[in-house]
């Protein structure tokens, strides 16, 4: 952390003359190790009086988003855009799977021309003998995606000052496959990471993706407000309701891959405002990707949901194939 014109000692004037040199030089050493020094550790729920608006984005994909990055970053700004039009939120986030087709840009004139993920598949591995599998294409493709994702979010995230959870994105390191969450502070640097643990069927066997460690699932601290995070399948588990007993609000990212029907309503409640009902959370936020790819699809229902007392939904979305930002501010 860095020492800021407004922290403890650089405030203190010093005009109480029994102030010895010891504490002064004291103080300076603290400023020059970057060391912040309080009065009095607060715990992470302590000091949570300012309010904490958050924009919470449902957003719609299609293959016109990534026919170019140029389109995409576009998309990308009218939603932040959207989401700032009243006023700053202290965070913006972004679903499930937001950036994973970034990945394809290089193969978008195939892409286009198919109806179907197999069709278009068979088209890029004509076109690029390397290529020859779903897998092998994220995996060449991952460091040109994490290049762009940290140039359109984390260059947004400075322009609007802003905190943002870019979503996801599928990254390869060593050879494996990760579906990796990945957060911007408002200086526009990524502040936080975390890969899925709990894999869908298709993640598992077609994408050959490979599992996170929840040990590295921690969350972060921001404006005072712990922050923990599940993707989608993962808050289906019970044993995140342990890993987070406490902090301040759960996000939970989703891309649900399939009819948004009323069974599926339901089910929703089985994931996070199931696993905030175990714990000492108070605030749970989902956000849901919708829209199509191919022949794939995504319907869900973002919400911001509250356990103060009963749980109660506090704002959610009109419908669950639509694009839309839900902005709330917390107490």
């Amino acid at each position: 952390m860095l020492f800021r014109k407004n922290s403890h000692c650089h405030r203190h004037r010093f005009i109480n003359e029994r102030i010895t040199l010891k504490t002064i030089l004291f103080c300076l050493l603290a400023a020059g190790t970057g060391i912040l020094f309080t009065a009095c550790p607060s715990s992470p729920r302590a000091g949570t009086d300012r309010p904490f608006t958050a924009a919470v984005v449902q957003m719609k994909v299609s293959e016109e988003i990534f026919a170019s990055p140029t389109m995409f970053r576009a998309m990308i700004r009218s939603i932040i855009q959207e989401a700032c039009k009243d006023s700053k939120p202290d965070i913006i986030i972004f679903p499930e799977y937001t950036s994973v087709f970034a990945a394809l840009f290089p193969y978008m004139p195939s892409i286009l021309q198919s109806s179907s993920a197999i069709e278009a598949l068979d088209k890029i591995k004509k076109n690029h003998p390397d290529i020859t599998t779903v897998q092998s294409v994220f995996i060449k493709q991952s460091e040109n995606t994490k290049a762009l994702v940290q140039s359109v979010f984390g260059d947004l995230a400075l322009e609007f000052n802003t905190m943002i959870v870019a979503g996801t994105y599928f990254i390869a390191e060593k050879g494996k496959l990760y579906n990796r969450l990945v957060v911007f502070d408002e200086w526009g640097k990524q502040t936080y990471t975390q890969d899925k643990v709990f894999l869908t069927p298709i993640e598992s066997n077609i994408l050959q993706i490979t599992p996170g460690d929840i040990a590295n699932a921690t969350g972060l601290m921001h404006k005072n407000r712990q922050l923990v995070f599940t993707i989608c399948r993962d808050s289906l588990e019970p044993v995140w309701s342990s890993h987070y007993p406490e902090a301040d609000i759960w996000i939970d990212i989703k891309a649900n891959g399939g009819t948004f029907t009323k069974e599926q309503e339901e089910s929703f409640s089985r994931f996070m405002p199931a696993r905030l009902a175990e714990t000492h959370i108070t605030y749970g936020i989902t956000a849901c990707l919708t829209g199509t790819f191919l022949d794939y699809f995504w319907e869900g229902r973002s919400s911001v949901v509250s356990k103060k007392s009963d749980l109660k939904i506090l704002l959610q979305a009109k419908k669950p194939t639509t694009q839309e930002v839900l902005v709330i501010t917390l107490p």
